[in-house]
């Protein structure tokens, strides 16, 4: 959130790293005067939430005008969790009073009426202030056609989703429970088939981890109650084979993976030629 630490990861990882990296700054309530300094060292985006998670400060929408004011005015990108903390409070809230600790609180508890109103919210901020930025873990077919619109009007944002969400549902999380306690959760099975037909159609601009490994002993708090288990899935490992999958079994082209996890990103977060592309004088990696 404030560019020294930014600068000591950099020296941390630049002689450890045995592949390329790029990194994000971070949003809080608290840093505008950080957000300049840090694209200036080289960040390709900022991160932030509009919820209360991971022990970061929701971005409200005041906040979140203010910052992408800033940000558009040196021309750097954003990239938002999109989730409603009001909403969410209460109805975890609501889970917890009626006693629910079945997987589907989870479900219910991290309402879907919450990514869709702060889906709407980011993108009228974001039309408002011309700034560059991009959802994350878009889980909703509609939602990422929302995005598509808002695209197709002249605005520079952009959509991101994850192979859980096209790779598992709520059938898989009745079955597993805290192990697919992420956040925004999993939909229905005939959701997820429509998120797959948007992909397939180029819908969606890229492909994420949201890669959140936790530690097997706090997952398995969830075992009796899935919401004292804490959100976050690992996916750096898995990404790529769950979409090969998917391209195997006919739902999408090999054309259309490489668009949404090389090519697109490369050239959404600044990163092209260089990355994303095989061409004479590119890394073609």
């Amino acid at each position: 959130y404030s560019v020294e630490p930014l600068l000591e990861k950099i020296d941390y990882l630049k002689d450890r790293a045995v592949v390329d990296f790029a990194l994000m700054g971070g949003l809080s309530p608290e840093n505008q005067k950080e957000l300049r300094p840090m694209w200036d060292v080289g960040i390709t985006s900022f991160k932030g939430f509009t919820c209360n998670l991971h022990g970061v400060r929701a971005m409200h929408s005041g906040y979140l005008l203010n910052t992408f004011r800033t940000i558009a005015s040196f021309g750097g990108r954003a990239l938002i969790h999109a989730e409603d903390d009001g909403i969410i409070a209460f109805e975890e809230e609501r889970m917890a009073h009626e006693g629910r600790k079945d997987p589907m609180a989870h479900f219910e508890g991290r309402s879907k009426l919450a990514e869709e109103i702060a889906v709407q919210t980011v993108l009228s901020l974001a039309k408002s202030t011309g700034v560059n930025v991009g959802i994350a873990h878009v889980s909703q077919p509609h939602l990422a056609e929302l995005i598509r619109q808002v695209q197709n009007e002249g605005y520079p944002v952009f959509s991101e989703t994850e192979p859980h969400y096209l790779s598992m549902n709520t059938e898989d999380l009745k079955r597993l429970g805290p192990w697919l306690r992420f956040t925004p959760p999993v939909n229905t099975p005939e959701m997820q088939k429509k998120l797959w037909e948007l992909f397939d159609k180029g819908i969606f601009d890229t492909i994420g981890t949201d890669h959140c490994p936790i530690v097997k002993a706090d997952k398995e708090k969830g075992l009796e109650d899935v919401l004292a288990a804490p959100c976050g899935i690992p996916g750096l490992e898995t990404a790529l084979k769950l979409m090969l999958t998917g391209v195997n079994a006919g739902k999408t082209t090999l054309n259309r993976l490489v668009a949404c996890m090389s090519e697109n990103p490369a050239k959404i977060y600044g990163l092209y030629p260089k990355k994303g592309a095989i061409q004479v004088g590119t890394d073609a990696d």
